[in-house]
């Protein structure tokens, strides 16, 4: 603990940026910032646990923006008066224990990693994740407390650290215009997948290299306007529905290798297929369909050495004959 506040700014009827801190466990005449007769913008900042408040103001009227203030002793945001809330502050989309007025402003927990032991990123499941000011554009290269990229995901977080970890659901149509989905286990061609666009999401924004459906590499990709998403939330419902105006990633993958890695399955079976990948920015990207087994696969036994289906005395047999000879052909 300080016996001071973290931040003091004295500016007459001036203004400064105060961004990308983590101020905790400060102790003093204000706590974690204390502004006089000034205007300072805070921005992206966690204040937390600190004596008396978060922030206390002295005739000031300072812009919080993209914060969070959270566990602070008397108040959270503060006039000279200590635990009487600041009545000149404007506070917007921000996190404050208690609330407090203004534009999307939210007062559930913000789920930090272990603040126990000091640290303040935000858990994946957290409120403060993607609900910072919607039109806030960050400078080139800006980036957060650690040094990574301050936006991630389309839409800024509150608090001085971006998540990384979060995970985006995309919508994958495996087969478009198809239903059900046939993957026919003897089939040497190719199966085609779609990951669909829409009004909120730009499929120009994935990395198609990155597509794995079942861990397997798409061998092309390309750009078109394939097929509608499904309105069901079942994650085995299927659409017919052709076109809706935006651009989809569509992708092919060779079916013999998907069939080589889903198992043993039979005829009818229903399996539901995940993909995988990033957007150019590094950001995860999930999704999954179902397909119905046509036909039957079991995969080779490595001991089945006559590939009859059944390891036996035979396939010893064929062991014994070649055990220690050398595979090396020579010219």
């Amino acid at each position: 603990m300080k016996e001071q506040s973290g931040i003091e700014y004295c500016g007459w009827d001036s203004g400064a940026m105060i961004a990308n801190n983590l101020i905790i466990g400060n102790s003093g005449p204000g706590g974690g910032v204390e502004c006089w007769q000034s205007a300072p913008s805070i921005v992206n900042n966690t204040m937390v646990g600190n004596l008396p408040a978060g922030v206390r103001c002295n005739g000031c009227s300072p812009e919080i923006i993209n914060c969070i203030v959270w566990g602070n002793y008397v108040g959270q945001i503060t006039d000279f008066v200590h635990g009487v809330p600041a009545v000149n502050a404007i506070v917007k989309h921000s996190c404050v224990e208690s609330g407090f007025s203004g534009i999307g402003n939210i007062s559930g927990e913000p789920l930090f990693v272990d603040s126990t032991n000091g640290d303040y990123h935000l858990q994946p499941d957290s409120p403060c994740i993607d609900t910072g000011d919607p039109n806030y554009v960050a400078e080139p290269n800006e980036t957060d407390l650690d040094g990574k990229p301050r936006v991630i995901g389309g839409l800024v977080d509150m608090g001085a650290y971006e998540s990384q970890l979060r995970v985006i659901e995309v919508a994958v149509d495996i087969k478009p215009q198809s239903c059900p989905n046939p993957l026919n286990v003897k089939s040497l061609g190719l199966l085609p997948v779609a990951v669909l666009g829409s009004e909120d999401f730009d499929v120009s924004s994935i990395d198609a290299a990155s597509i794995r459906l079942a861990g397997v590499a798409p061998i092309r990709s390309s750009y078109e306007n394939v097929a509608t998403p499904v309105s069901d939330s079942n994650e085995c419902e299927c659409s017919i529905e052709g076109p809706d105006g935006f651009l989809d990633l569509t992708l092919k993958f060779e079916t013999r290798r998907i069939v080589g890695v889903i198992g043993e399955v039979n005829d009818g079976d229903e399996l539901m297929l995940e993909l995988t990948g990033v957007l150019s920015d590094e950001t995860p990207i999930e999704g999954s369909d179902c397909v119905i087994i046509r036909g039957r696969h079991k995969p080779l036994n490595k001991a089945d050495f006559d590939g009859d289906g059944t390891v036996d005395m035979a396939d010893f047999a064929a062991f014994a004959e070649n055990w220690l000879q050398s595979s090396i052909v020579e010219y």
